[in-house]
């Protein structure tokens, strides 16, 4: 559980263009809440990560649960053939992870993102 006004922010890492704190919905126990942040693939290839942490707010906040992992990886636009090829070869681009340091690592569909738009 976690009461009213906690919030979720950025501890280490790439904010991708978001905000680095974001209110999230209390949670009771046997409750579920769900949440979600908007990020923007970088324009410059690269590997991006950003570590995430729910928080407490007041005079002492306190980090609490998982920590949430946000990693994306761009890479240089290819030419029609380039981008063939590599399909031809079951390469997906660019893929977007996220998971815990319990290790537990969730990869949802790979998605076609578009340098310099929102995805999440």
């Amino acid at each position: 559980t976690w009461p009213n006004g906690c919030t979720i922010n950025l501890m280490s890492g790439s904010s991708l263009e978001s905000a680095t704190s974001h209110p999230v919905p209390s949670l009771r126990s046997n409750q579920v809440v769900t949440f979600s942040l908007e990020f923007r693939a970088p324009s410059v290839p690269g590997d991006y990560h950003g570590c995430w942490s729910l928080r407490t707010t007041g005079d002492n906040p306190i980090n609490f649960g998982e920590t949430l992992w946000v990693i994306v990886s761009v890479i240089p636009p290819q030419q029609p053939q380039q981008q063939q090829n590599l399909h031809n070869l079951g390469f997906q681009q660019p893929t977007f992870m996220y998971g815990s340091q319990f290790g537990s690592v969730v990869q949802p569909q790979p998605q076609q993102l578009q340098f310099g738009q929102p995805f999440g």
